[in-house]
């Protein structure tokens, strides 16, 4: 499946809602889909899946951009091509192997499109699937992050700068790269290349099908609200392989945002129509909304917090803004990403930011995402 510019930029609509607000802004994703289409001649970039026929003993690596969701590298694109290139390096130099391909992090608007970047600057394809199924504020709390007991990465900026670390596990990375990431030598944002592995045990240990997904959400939104029954039939099968609830509707009335540690941490405040309070917690991403009446969790992650607009457009925490009316929807978390350590890893964000234990709410009643999709848009 060859994805041009069309589909990269539904790539980066479908990605912005199913990001649970994190995983970068809109406007950099759109950016990275210009750059695609600059370096490909139109052309564009081939999507690998697990279905394909493909070299099962190739090797590829994750690319990602790391930092506050706020802060973005003047030319990020060459950020990664230079993270790319320092590990690519090494890799070649300890394994004996290059990269035939590479795939993303996470799920959002900008993670989901920066290995995108690198494919068409090297002419490789990008795999479908990636670490979680959405975005996630740290490393530890992706699925590759279970498979490896050191983990070697190189992080850099657009200029001359960049690091190659080696540590004993993705938690021990992530303690020691928050800092440089803050560091005046990278203001918040950098890019960075880590988990070569073949593509079988990439496969094997990813969230699958996870790009193929957000590209379709973009495409049924689309579909949605311009009334393209054509389109919504194509797109709504894939679509509805995501479950999903409603979880509320509401007006943002209030907006705290710290940033710290190479983090943006908001909390968010909407009122509904009958004036009940809820507050929406992130680091990056979105990780628990809560009933401020009932002080009562109604969704946490791993689960996911989507935002969309009542005209039906995602957001995200870059674009969300005071007096938006928008609907938050609960995606249901990727099989993967419900095992125990990732799950205590969210806990654990959890109670620091809520503060206090809460009960969660036991009504979830899931439906597909594509018809739950159709019937807010009527």
């Amino acid at each position: 499946m060859r994805l041009k510019e069309k589909d990269l930029k539904n790539l980066v609509y479908g990605a912005a809602f199913l990001g649970s607000g994190g995983g970068g802004a809109i406007s950099t994703g759109l950016d990275f889909v210009k750059t695609v289409i600059k370096n490909t001649k139109g052309e564009g970039v081939e999507l690998l899946s697990a279905e394909d026929i493909f070299n099962a003993h190739d090797h590829a690596c994750v690319i990602c951009d790391i930092g506050a969701i706020s802060a973005i590298e003047e030319n990020q694109s060459q950020a990664i091509i230079n993270a790319y290139n320092v590990f690519e390096k090494w890799y070649f130099k300890n394994k004996e192997k290059k990269f035939s391909s590479v795939l993303p992090i996470e799920t959002g608007p900008e993670n989901s499109l920066a290995p995108f970047v690198l494919a068409s600057k090297k002419n490789i394809p990008v795999l479908n699937a990636d670490g979680a199924g959405r975005a996630v504020p740290e490393l530890s709390l992706c699925t590759f992050a279970l498979f490896e007991n050191s983990v070697t990465a190189s992080i850099a900026n657009d200029q001359t700068d960049w690091m190659l670390v080696n540590t004993t596990d993705a938690s021990s990375l992530d303690n020691m790269l928050r800092p440089v990431t803050e560091s005046p030598a990278f203001h918040s944002s950098a890019s960075m290349a880590l988990w070569g592995a073949s593509l079988q045990q990439h496969f094997n240990n990813a969230a699958t099908g996870t790009l193929k997904n957000a590209i379709m959400t973009g495409y049924l939104l689309e579909a949605l609200r311009n009334k393209d029954q054509s389109l919504e039939k194509e797109a709504l099968p894939e679509v509805n392989k995501l479950q999903a609830r409603k979880l509320v509707s509401g007006k943002v009335t209030d907006i705290q945002h710290q940033q710290k540690n190479a983090f943006d941490f908001e909390l968010i405040t909407l009122k509904t129509s009958d004036n009940q309070l809820f507050k929406v917690y992130t680091q990056n991403e979105n990780l628990v909304l809560i009933d401020s009446s009932e002080k009562q969790i109604i969704c946490q992650a791993p689960e996911s917090i989507c935002y969309l607009t009542q005209s039906l457009h995602p957001l995200t925490n870059s674009e969300i803004k005071l007096n938006d009316n928008i609907h938050l929807i609960g995606v249901a978390s990727n099989p993967k990403l419900t095992t125990p350590q990732i799950v205590k890893g969210f806990d654990g964000l959890i109670k620091t930011l809520v503060g206090s234990t809460m009960s969660e709410s036991s009504d979830k009643n899931y439906l597909p995402l594509g018809s739950l999709l159709k019937g807010i848009a009527k």
